[in-house]
């Protein structure tokens, strides 16, 4: 109310501003989380800058001695510009991963270059007691050099590819 301002604002509207962690090629396009202990329950948020040219990230938990079983929710999702919000976005995972004794689970997730990373993770509620997992987050990249021309019945074809954060290898 402009003519009594001791009554306060009509409305608020809340700003979160997310710095995201910047991930360059002096790290080799990986970050390491290690020794993080995860409860019943509690969220471990981390915002990342995917470096420009990755195309795919690869998420590795391993563990360390825990007694008994237990299981890991993970979270990712990148908002791609001009993605419908109805859809389900090609670049989110989501995954129940069970944890057990100095075990190593390895995960695959469609990343875009240049566009922020969030990644969730927490330990299902129903998950009794506590566990500690090293987290690694790696990126890669791989891009076709020049558009390639395939011809029917013409056999073989060359196809140049460009790998711009390390070298990687093609099986």
């Amino acid at each position: 109310d402009a003519n009594n301002p001791g009554r306060g604002p009509l409305f608020t509207v809340p700003i979160t501003v997310v710095r995201p962690l910047k991930i360059g090629a002096e790290s080799d396009a990986r970050l390491r989380l290690d020794a993080r202990t995860y409860r019943p329950g509690s969220i471990d948020r981390h915002f990342m800058a995917v470096p420009e040219g990755a195309t795919l990230a690869e998420l590795s938990f391993r563990t360390r001695a825990v007694e008994g079983n237990h299981t890991l929710v993970v979270h990712a999702l990148q908002v791609v510009p001009c993605t419908p919000v109805s859809n389900r976005n090609p670049t989110e995972f989501e995954k129940y991963i069970p944890i057990r004794s100095n075990h190593e689970v390895t995960e695959r997730v469609p990343v875009v270059g240049g566009l922020t990373l969030e990644l969730c993770l927490c330990k299902w509620w129903a998950s009794l007691g506590e566990c500690s997992v090293d987290v690694e987050v790696t990126f890669h990249g791989i891009s076709a050099a020049s558009s390639p021309s395939l011809h029917l019945h013409a056999g073989p074809a060359p196809l140049a590819v460009h790998t711009p954060l390390r070298p990687e290898q093609l099986t």
